[in-house]
């Protein structure tokens, strides 16, 4: 390019493009031009997004003892297995296993302690944050559209790298409004049993480990799970469900995994027990896949109405009297609108749940 030329150029930037309203930058995503990393600036216009913060909360008998680092490993790293029988839920198969991190305790929750953010449609690390001595943590999600479903989960180990605790939290990101653009989502023993209830109605639990938690879990059907739990509507239900004397007043960890993982099945077998209701039929292993989704999230929003827990004693009759306030009708057309992208699975015997779970409600 000559001088000459040169000069031209420079005066028509100098003239056109403040008389065009715009910046060069703009000028150049009008000529389908990139960003600096090789990105189409056309393409960041459609970037969307969201604002996440919240706390690790614990009950105070946890957090109270012996340091985290000094903590046991859990005794079982695949509670959904166990329990799995008892959620009317079958195996579909197994997979390997990563790994994670964590830190040390503040009063009823964790300091230093990384949370991760598991896009599920991948099962890929979105983004991660990190508690401050208060438990608070805060991160932004950038993502393309207006829907995400995301679950938010911490790994807890000890010294030798060993996991002696795990929680975790659906979030289902919907930025289509102004209000939907931030979200405070706790992550504590109830937000976890609903985490687990999402996972034990996929086909995706048989590969869930607690060293990796979400992260490699790719699946669709879990991904509608999550995306039918908005934030707002699963703090109140958690924080009506951790008002649950054993989650409340758990004195080791693998206690309070092993009774959040049983909650879990008990409120996945209530939802298996609408969805053979609402199909008319006498199976439990029916898939209905969209119509569970649509459940679970109906099952959700009425807890979160509830200021107070029925007064029942044992969780299954809890989750029964929940169960009794679901509109089927409304759960069924919703079911029909997200099943239909869903993958189908091949319908299998289920077992039915033994009686007698004791986990209470105060």
């Amino acid at each position: 390019m000559t001088r000459r030329t040169t000069l031209r150029l420079s005066l028509f930037l100098a003239t056109v493009v403040p008389l065009a309203g715009c910046s060069v930058y703009g000028f150049t995503s009008a000529l389908g031009g990139l960003t600096g990393n090789g990105q189409s600036v056309s393409d960041v216009a459609t970037d969307r997004i969201f604002n996440v913060e919240g706390q690790i909360r614990l009950p105070q008998t946890l957090t109270t003892g012996r340091a985290l680092h000094e903590l046991p490993a859990l005794t079982s790293l695949s509670p959904l297995m166990a329990v799995a029988p008892m959620a009317g839920v079958h195996v579909y198969g197994t997979t390997s296993l990563r790994q994670t991190q964590a830190l040390g305790f503040g009063p009823g929750t964790v300091r230093e302690a990384q949370i991760q953010f598991v896009d599920v449609t991948t099962g890929e690390v979105a983004a991660t944050a990190s508690t401050d001595p208060t438990g608070q943590y805060s991160a932004r999600l950038v993502f393309k559209g207006t829907e995400r479903p995301y679950i938010a989960q911490t790994v807890l180990r000890n010294q030798l790298n060993q996991v002696v605790g795990f929680l975790a939290a659906p979030l289902g990101v919907d930025v289509s409004t102004v209000g939907g653009k931030r979200a405070r989502v706790d992550l504590t023993p109830g937000t976890t049993m609903v985490a687990f209830s999402s996972v034990l109605l996929t086909e995706a639990y048989p590969t869930f480990d607690l060293r990796t938690g979400f992260v490699g879990i790719k699946s669709q059907r879990l991904a509608a799970m999550v995306s039918t739990i908005p934030p707002a509507k699963l703090q109140s239900a958690a924080s009506l469900l951790d008002q649950s004397r054993t989650l409340n007043q758990a004195t080791t960890f693998d206690g309070l995994t092993s009774d959040t993982a049983t909650a879990s099945a008990v409120m996945t077998f209530q939802v298996r027990k609408l969805a053979m209701e609402a199909l008319a039929t006498d199976s439990l292993a029916a898939e209905a896949p969209g119509l569970n989704a649509a459940l679970l999230g109906q099952m959700i929003e009425r807890l979160s109405t509830l200021t107070s827990p029925p007064v029942v004693g044992s969780t299954q009759s809890f989750f029964e009297a929940i169960a009794q306030q679901v509109d089927l009708p409304l759960a069924k057309s919703e079911g029909d609108s997200i099943g239909g992208s869903l993958p189908v699975l091949p319908p299998l015997p289920s077992p039915t749940p033994a009686d007698g779970l004791d986990v209470t409600f105060n």
